[in-house]
């Protein structure tokens, strides 16, 4: 006999069975609202977003791939990533996307393969794929992977497009290494300060300029690499350009890490974020020491080139007063006694034909000494090595020194004016110092045309000096000697060098560069 269930049973059962119901509706609606989110979420996300199964098929993409591809969205389901993506290396093999010679390599297909086999998620893993709808040009790609927990394998990429960052990145890493080449070649020393004064950087330049490296000067004050009476001065200026923004400049002076000071500018500027907010300030220093020593300088020499030119009309005024005035005057004198319609005792007049010769020749003797001294006449006659001979001749009979002049290839050179009247000037000014200075008996000089130069050498048998000393006191010499020398070689764009020691005379080494007509 058949045992038919209880009441009781049945109703066990169709309870059980309503609670079976329940629950698959719940996972049904679950399941609906996943299906929706995840529709939602495709649809809206702006990154690629691909879910594919374990054989590496599509399933779903985001709306963001259909418009890269411009393909449906049925086009997609079913095919390999690379396919969906139109990766330039899935027509490589005719099975598509993995079999091509070029897959083996691909980390996308790596990453997506290690996370079906252990479950692994990758996050963000940078690599380059080429696509055909962007002209096969490379795209760099952020892909994140991670496994869904589905009664199938199913794998969740993401992909981010990362090209313009890139591009964006490496011009800007191209500018910064432009800018940083350019501050290492500035010549000036720059620097960068925070807004609280340490020091951020700075270029080669300055590390030069104030004697200490690079690793001395970040993230220091100008307390900790200067005396505090300077740095107290260069705070306060830092203050003032942080107080009012824009540009600053000053002259300033510097002790340097020998202990020389130079004479300096101070450019700086405050520097901005892009909120308009300080951040600091960067500073261009200009050594301009030996632009307001050429400025003294020429201050100098203008005021000596009056006090010549003075002396000079002083002199001429004098010989013509004292010696060429008087002469005439005599010689007016003795004119008139012989003119005049006297009669005079024969001793009066005896001897005045030759008193009157003696005041002509020493009138023309006068005359041509001062002509010559303006302007060498026998340049123009004889041409420079003649003049110098003549030249050398009255000197060493005058002075009682002996001169031993030669000179080799200069004859045969053309040489214009200029250059003729400063050589024989630097060999007459030269000698002339010799005679005042040196308390030599000898002087050699040695003139040669050896193109491209023209090299004059000046030396003596006479006491010498300490050359090191005479440069350092050549600036504030109030003599015209060695001072106008090296002025009149410098605008002959030459060179000009002194060797000397004490007891052992001194040689004098002109270098001209060679300028014919």
């Amino acid at each position: 006999m058949d045992c038919k269930p209880t009441y009781e049973e049945l109703e066990q059962k169709v309870a059980t069975l309503e609670k079976r119901l329940g629950q698959a509706e719940l996972e049904v609606k679950a399941l609906k609202t996943s299906e929706i989110e995840q529709t939602a979420i495709l649809a809206n996300i702006p990154l690629f977003m691909i879910i594919v199964d374990q054989e590496r098929r599509v399933k779903n993409v985001s709306k963001s791939i259909l418009q890269f591809t411009g393909r449906r969205p049925e086009e997609h389901i079913g095919v390999r990533g690379g396919d969906a993506l139109r990766c330039v290396h899935h027509l490589d093999d005719p099975k598509g996307c993995g079999f091509g010679s070029s897959c083996s390599d691909c980390t996308v297909r790596k990453i997506v393969l290690d996370t079906l086999n252990t479950g692994k998620s990758y996050v963000k893993v940078e690599t380059q794929l080429s696509f055909f709808d962007d002209v096969q040009a490379k795209r760099n790609l952020l892909v994140s992977t991670t496994l869904l927990k589905t009664w199938n394998k199913n794998v969740l990429i993401f992909i981010e497009d990362i090209t313009e960052r890139k591009t964006a990145e490496n011009l800007l890493r191209e500018k910064k290494d432009f800018l940083n080449t350019l501050l290492e070649t500035i010549t000036n020393p720059i620097f960068y300060k925070d807004t609280n004064g340490k020091y951020v950087g700075c270029n080669r330049a300055f590390e030069k300029f104030i004697g200490k490296s690079r690793s001395q000067i970040i993230g220091k004050s100008v307390y900790d690499i200067g005396p505090r009476e300077i740095a107290d001065i260069y705070y306060e200026k830092d203050r003032e350009l942080f107080n009012k923004p824009g540009k600053q400049r000053y002259e300033w002076k510097i002790k340097r890490n020998d202990g020389e000071l130079r004479e300096v500018i101070f450019d700086k500027a405050t520097l901005h974020d892009t909120t308009g907010n300080i951040t600091g300030l960067v500073g261009v220093i200009s050594d301009i020491t030996d632009r307001k020593h050429s400025e003294d300088l020429v201050r100098d020499l203008s005021q000596r080139l009056i006090q010549a030119q003075d002396l000079e009309r002083k002199m001429i005024s004098c010989e013509l007063h004292d010696s060429i005035a008087q002469n005439l005057s005599a010689l007016k004198l003795y004119c008139k006694k012989l003119f005049e319609n006297q009669s005079f005792p024969e001793s009066d007049i005896k001897g005045l034909p030759e008193d009157v010769s003696s005041l002509l020749d020493q009138t023309i003797t006068t005359v041509r000494d001062l002509a010559y001294h303006l302007s060498p006449l026998s340049l123009d006659h004889l041409g420079l090595v003649p003049a110098l001979e003549v030249f050398c001749e009255e000197f060493a009979e005058k002075n009682g020194i002996t001169i031993d002049f030669q000179a080799a290839g200069i004859q045969r050179l053309i040489l214009n004016s200029d250059t003729q009247i400063n050589l024989y000037r630097l060999v007459t000014e030269g000698l002339n110092n010799i005679r005042k200075h040196a308390s030599a008996s000898k002087a050699v000089i040695r003139l040669v045309g050896a193109c491209p130069n023209i090299i004059l050498r000046i030396g003596d048998n006479g006491k010498g000096f300490d050359v090191k000393e005479q440069e350092r006191s050549i600036v504030n010499e109030k003599r015209m000697g060695l001072r106008s020398m090296k002025e009149r070689v410098n605008l002959l764009q030459g060179r000009m060098s002194i060797n000397s020691q004490l007891n052992k005379g001194t040689e004098i080494v002109i270098k001209l560069p060679l300028k014919e007509k």
